[in-house]
């Protein structure tokens, strides 16, 4: 791993490419870890809050479906460049709404944003592994969840010292000005090229031979959603923890899907990428069983657990819908993606409904249900190899 790092930091383009995907996961987890003063700050129950966070993917699922257009004019470095910047600017709107139907728009506004730049960064790694033949998709998604895990951890800091999430937000905005265009637009303002089409980035319904993939994705990525929403809130509002400590959940559960990403090819010439993905099955439903067992430092260790476990099931399940024979790659991605985002979308309505009637914590419970359903497929899936 070390070596593979040393490499890709050595080349500004990896490393810009890389800085933009620690961005987004900065930014996610800044916002992560102020929901429950958004929450408080409103009023919101805790359906209300889930319903709110369906406009996030909403916003996302809407801007993907025209984002290609716009790469194919700009390019993907100048797009993802520019995408950056709105989506930070863009999270100061949560923070200043007055009311629960504004702050709805200004989420659809943030996912909206947000879903430019996801298609936007991720066409760019793209580009630039066939630009220069080589791999370094999983480490830029490494480089995500390094964001996340930085950005939970010092939300969690900034909160234990009272600083405000608008204070909080401006000073990142002005970090990732410079950041943005005092170091990256010069590695990244002329990269473009011509293979981007409407085709690669529509979604699409699955077809028989990814549907056992497909619902992999999507119990999986619903799950990630779950902790990304929601394991603030539950650290404050059902166990009542330190306001130090609120943000570590989401740390732990990225630090560790951090080092799974960062070690995923090594440790699937290891195990086999059903094995990977059985074992990790197994790790996580450890690590949910901890969640639930209702103390601030289990469910800490128990989201960590849950990371390093949900790490590599999706980028294996993206990679195996790429090989399905008689389809092309970029197909057999946009149906698995298409029915994960479904996930996205969902999940965090469905958590929040389910936590308003029955209490987060068997809210969580849903985690388990989706987990042992992906290792039944996962399990199905061994007659394969």
């Amino acid at each position: 791993m070390i070596k593979r790092l040393k490499i890709y930091v050595q080349n500004p383009q990896y490393l810009s490419v890389g800085l933009v995907f620690s961005i987004l996961g900065i930014l996610i987890a800044f916002w992560v870890t102020r929901l429950p003063y958004i929450k408080n700050t409103l009023n919101l129950t805790d359906g209300e809050l889930g319903l709110s966070l369906f406009f996030v993917s909403l916003g996302a699922i809407v801007a993907m479906m025209f984002t290609s257009r716009m790469i194919n004019r700009w390019g993907e470095g100048k797009a993802t460049l520019f995408s950056t910047f709105l989506l930070a600017a863009s999270f100061i709107l949560p923070f200043v709404v007055p009311s629960f139907v504004l702050l709805c728009i200004a989420l659809f506004l943030v996912g909206a944003m947000m879903g430019v730049m996801d298609v936007s960064m991720n066409a760019l790694a793209g580009h630039f592994e066939k630009k220069h033949e080589t791999i370094i998709m999983s480490t830029c998604h490494g480089f995500f969840s390094l964001g996340a895990m930085l950005g939970a951890s010092t939300g969690s800091i900034f909160i234990g010292m009272g600083i405000s999430p608008i204070s909080q937000m401006l000073t990142s905005i002005a970090v990732i000005v410079l950041l943005l265009f005092g170091f990256t637009y010069k590695q990244l303002k002329g990269e473009k090229s011509m293979i981007t089409t409407t085709d690669e980035l529509r979604f699409e319904i699955p077809k028989k031979p990814v549907i056992g993939l497909a619902i992999i994705g999507f119990c999986i990525m619903v799950c990630e959603g779950a902790v990304t929403d929601w394991s603030t809130v539950y650290l404050q509002d059902f166990l009542f923890s330190d306001p130090f400590l609120v943000g570590f959940g989401y740390a732990g559960f990225s630090l560790f899907m951090t080092i799974g990403r960062f070690n995923g090819d090594y440790i699937i010439s290891l195990f086999s990428e059903t094995g990977i993905m059985l074992y990790g099955s197994i790790i996580s439903l450890f690590g949910i069983i901890l969640v639930l067992l209702a103390n601030t430092y289990l469910a800490i260790v128990g989201f960590s657990l849950i990371g390093i476990g949900y790490s590599n099931i999706v980028p294996i399940v993206f990679s195996r819908a790429a090989k399905i024979k008689g389809m092309s790659p970029s197909k057999g991605i946009a149906a698995v993606a298409s029915v994960g985002y479904v996930g996205f979308l969902i999940g965090p309505v469905i958590i929040g409904f389910l936590s308003e009637k029955y209490g987060l914590n068997l809210a969580f419970g849903l985690m388990l249900i989706l987990t042992s359903t992906a290792l039944v497929f996962i399990k199905k899936s061994t007659q394969n190899e």
